[in-house]
């Protein structure tokens, strides 16, 4: 249900993020049919916890519990980032969700606002 992979800055090179237990669009587990619409040199964002692994101190960044916004630009799964925004999650104009800290227009509770 769940899928393992590393993330470079090009395609073939070195990688520079692990993703762990990554589910699909709405944090869903994957199948075997929707496995296979990603594939290597495709841009994808995914969404959940950053960390920072260290292994004879060595320290790779790694995302966990993740779920996938978009692939190549494409479409998410609306619904999913609906339920987010009505419960109170603030995403920039990009469609990626910060915090409220973050300084610029936001959207919140579907509405956008200036955030000071």
């Amino acid at each position: 249900g769940n899928v393992n992979f590393d993330i470079a800055d090009a395609k073939g090179g070195s990688p520079t993020l692990t993703i762990f237990r990554a589910k699909d669009f709405g944090n869903v587990n994957f199948t075997e049919e929707t496995i296979n619409r990603i594939k290597e040199g495709d841009e994808v964002v995914l969404q959940g916890k950053l960390q920072k692994y260290v292994k004879n101190e060595v320290i790779t960044p790694e995302l966990t519990s993740g779920y996938l916004i978009s692939v190549n630009g494409g479409t998410t799964n609306i619904s999913a980032l609906k339920a987010d925004i009505q419960n109170g999650a603030i995403y920039n104009l990009a469609g990626q969700k910060v915090s409220a800290s973050y300084k610029g227009l936001v959207i919140m509770n579907g509405k956008k606002y200036v955030n000071k």
